[in-house]
């Protein structure tokens, strides 16, 4: 019986920040797809349709915020799980109405299996959440 990788797209402009969660979820046997920029994040949801987005509330480009903001004005993408890091100070700035069932907020500097729970939570992977 094969199962079905479920996929992340992360949108996060720091390199260091994406291999290191990037070498995580791939352990976890989860697809990833990688960008440093808003826009580009944009237009590849709509292309990959992933199962979860990953995104820097600051990216260049369109921020994070944006993003979600845009992606639930699309009926497709309107219940898409989206995980918003935040630098410190930054948070409070967040519309609240931004913040929903399918929109976790993770403040940096987060714990890495913080954010595989949540990844798993939302992908439906209880291994992974467990193991965290």
């Amino acid at each position: 019986m094969t199962s079905i990788r479920k996929s992340v797209l992360l949108a996060e402009p720091e390199m260091c920040l994406q291999a290191v969660i990037g070498t995580r979820l791939r352990e976890n046997s989860y697809e990833l797809h990688c960008l440093k920029d808003g826009s580009d994040a944009l237009e590849q949801v709509q292309i990959q349709r992933p199962d979860i987005l990953i995104a820097e509330c600051q990216l260049p480009g369109c921020s994070g915020t944006e993003l979600a903001c845009r992606l639930r004005q699309i009926p497709s993408f309107s219940e898409l799980p989206i995980v918003l890091l935040s630098n410190p100070g930054y948070t409070a700035a967040l519309p609240m109405r931004l913040l929903s069932d399918n929109i976790q907020l993770l403040e940096k500097p987060f714990r890495l299996a913080e954010l595989l729970a949540i990844v798993a939570e939302y992908t439906e992977n209880p291994q992974l959440a467990a193991a965290n």
